[in-house]
């Protein structure tokens, strides 16, 4: 059985600018359980399936992490590979789906994301993915198979070491992990990326 999800873009009151995106930006997810150590295509909608590339990450509005990551990751990909990876952010922990649509429109047009932000209200993206925190982090190839999956960047480590003032050599910026597998991806490589551990807030409902 399909399943919807609504969405909110920074340009949610401009309805001529975002209507491509009320037309494309919904989930299809399977029905069936996903075995362990499977992984099988995700079915999309048919506006964003298909020979596209995908990043999905799952976004708080009150995670220092999702921040950090859309600055050193999310932000600059998503502009650098426009037209040729679709990202998408995902809004599932019951914290912002509880909050007032106008207070968490202004949440999200807050992150300035180039990008739409889906609303997970039943959980069944998050459900998909076995998602646990934020900003947890998937590509999917055109396939929809799932080549990476972790975090994005080393941002967290990174912002610990300055607030500790223990920076890196001059000019050290975070690692991004996210990067360096959309580089292998772009250039039909494999994708062999491997992410730091998983770290961040904690999806909760």
């Amino acid at each position: 059985m399909s399943r919807y999800f609504n969405f909110i873009t920074r340009s949610s009151f401009n309805f001529a600018r975002c209507s491509p995106f009320l037309i494309t930006a919904f989930f299809l997810l399977m029905a069936a359980p996903v075995p362990a150590h499977a992984n099988p295509p995700l079915p999309l909608s048919t506006a964003i399936q298909g020979n596209t590339w995908r990043v999905i990450y799952f976004w708080s509005s009150a995670c220092p992490c999702v921040r950090a990551c859309e600055q050193y990751s999310f932000i600059p990909l998503a502009k650098k590979y426009n037209g040729k990876i679709a990202f998408y952010a995902v809004a599932t922990n019951g914290f912002d789906l509880s909050l007032p649509h106008k207070q968490l429109n202004n949440a999200i047009a807050a992150h300035n994301l180039p990008f739409p932000v889906l609303l997970d209200k039943d959980h069944s993206i998050a459900k998909y993915f076995d998602a646990k925190i934020t900003p947890q982090t998937f590509v999917l190839d055109p396939a929809g198979h799932i080549v990476f999956r972790g975090m994005p960047d080393d941002s967290r480590r990174f912002l610990f070491r300055a607030a500790a003032f223990k920076p890196g050599k001059k000019g050290q910026v975070p690692e991004s992990y996210l990067a360096k597998a959309l580089a292998q991806a772009m250039a039909g490589k494999t994708v062999t990326e491997t992410p730091l551990k998983e770290a961040g807030c904690s999806i909760a409902w």
